[in-house]
């Protein structure tokens, strides 16, 4: 996704939270599916009416400008704060920051996010340790984590969390030619299902890369001849 950013450009004193926001953000956000408008929208900037908050008997003053509100058509899904390269996402004021964006009245929502063009970090409000971390150098290969806590679809229909992905999708999507013959072994059947008379599907969970991914197969023909 950064294959143009070249990383050095973080320890530049120059290279601010905006810029941070413009080059790192933005990318994440669209790739994940939101945008200024349409259903998964983009909400920039917006003023909080809640100035404070009650945590115990502590009446706490706040910041009530997020950076980023991100909805899907049912409502606000989750927050996201950038912060300069050299600030802590982690373990901090910025991360209680957030929090607070996260439970104002105005928002309500489980889970927050902070990005400092360094790493991508996730909380739910409900946990102490993030529930993703992830270096933005090493985004392409942690895509599939990121999208299954902050995509829109995962949002929505948060059981697809722990769907394997299609083998055949992703390596028609690959650029493998439809008509190459691929040979798995050690695939065990999970699950045998009669679609009609004439029509069975097959699938197994097969390893296949660096992960797992459900290999189905449709046979139209006598189901004792496989």
């Amino acid at each position: 996704m950064f294959d143009d950013l070249n990383f050095e450009i973080l320890n530049n004193p120059e290279y601010k939270e905006d810029s941070v926001r413009e080059d790192i953000v933005m990318p994440i956000l669209k790739k994940l599916g939101y945008s200024s408008s349409g259903k998964n929208k983009i909400r920039r900037a917006i003023p909080l009416t809640h100035p404070f908050v009650n945590i115990g008997s502590t009446q706490r003053k706040i910041n009530i400008i997020p950076d980023y509100i991100l909805e899907t058509e049912n409502g606000v899904k989750w927050i996201l704060d950038a912060k300069g390269p050299n600030e802590d996402i982690i373990k901090s004021a910025n991360v209680e920051q957030a929090y607070s964006y996260a439970i104002n009245p105005e928002v309500r929502c489980d889970v927050y996010a902070l990005c400092n063009g360094r790493q991508l970090t996730a909380f739910n409000i409900r946990e102490i340790q993030p529930i993703l971390q992830i270096d933005i150098e090493n985004i392409d290969e942690n895509w599939r984590e990121i999208a299954t806590i902050l995509s829109p679809l995962h949002l929505e229909k948060f059981y697809l969390k722990d769907f394997h992905p299609d083998l055949g999708v992703h390596l028609l999507k690959s650029g493998l030619d439809y008509n190459v013959r691929i040979h798995i072994v050690h695939a065990f059947v999970h699950n045998i299902t009669k679609v009609n008379d004439e029509l069975y599907t097959v699938y197994s969970v097969v390893y296949f890369g660096n992960d797992y991914g459900l290999l189905s197969i449709l046979n139209q023909r006598n189901f004792l001849n496989f």
